[in-house]
């Protein structure tokens, strides 16, 4: 039977709890990081306040409730506010200490699998109830109403096993896989290796975008264009990008290099 036929309430094999033990274990094992800046004011439409300051600046003040940042270190901030961080980018790329944040939350379409699939590690004493809301019906009635949706609300995906809806069985199993596949290869410490020495070979990119963009599409080096709400040009290097085509992309920027600046 394909794993595309097996129900998600299906014991054979039991996908989302294999799945999940695999991100409890890497998630322990994980060391570095937290994000902050234009997706944290779109997702919030704009109702955030940037506070940009020095490594050691976190003083927070005015208060906040919670923050939300990326740096190439965690920020030293009161613990008693929880610290969010969208790994999305960069989860399994890199080690962390997950004890420091409050809330971990990351896309799986970048170094975990198909898209459609979330991995959220959240501290324990954040996983409350949410307060409910008096309702008033025209009939006179009432009711209450959760603040929080259902379907947002992390302490009824915790109770319900991650399975309080439907979830993408397909994408969990493929998951699961990539979680093997980065065991065999040594683990997050030996990925973040890798990623290291990929990230020494990169240099700032051409200024003359378009060019280099044609000469690059013309050796079969594509999605070098850089993000639509920012312009500009980038290479990403996420795990399934290898260390040889790293290489083939530096070469033609000093190829490119040395044609323009002759």
């Amino acid at each position: 039977m394909s794993v595309l036929e097996i129900s998600h309430c299906s014991k054979t094999p039991d996908l989302l709890k294999k799945t999940k033990k695999a991100i409890v274990k890497y998630s322990r094992k994980l060391q570095d990081t937290i994000y902050a800046g234009r997706w944290a004011y779109s997702i919030c439409g704009g109702r955030i306040q940037y506070r940009r300051r020095k490594e050691d600046d976190y003083s927070l003040n005015p208060p906040v409730d919670y923050v939300r940042v990326e740096f190439p270190y965690i920020p030293d901030i009161d613990p008693s506010v929880p610290l969010v961080c969208d790994m999305s980018s960069n989860i399994l790329s890199r080690k962390f200490d997950v004890s420091k944040f409050g809330v971990i939350y990351a896309g799986a379409q970048k170094n975990v699998g198909p898209a459609g699939v979330t991995i959220v590690i959240v501290r324990e004493d954040l996983l409350v109830d949410q307060p409910k809301t008096v309702v008033e019906h025209s009939a006179g009635s009432s009711s209450m109403l959760a603040t929080v949706p259902s379907m947002l609300d992390y302490k009824i995906m915790a109770d319900t096993d991650s399975l309080y809806n439907t979830p993408p069985v397909f994408a969990v199993y493929m998951a699961g896989l990539v979680f093997e596949h980065l065991t065999a290869r040594g683990g997050v410490q030996e990925i973040e290796k890798v990623n290291e020495k990929k990230a020494k070979l990169l240099i700032n990119p051409p200024e003359l975008e378009t060019q280099f963009l044609a000469g690059a599409e013309a050796l079969k080096t594509y999605q070098l264009k850089g993000h639509r709400s920012v312009g500009g040009l980038r290479a990403s290097i996420y795990n399934a990008m290898t260390i040889e085509g790293v290489t083939a992309l530096i070469d033609y920027m000093k190829a490119f290099e040395e044609k323009h600046t002759a």
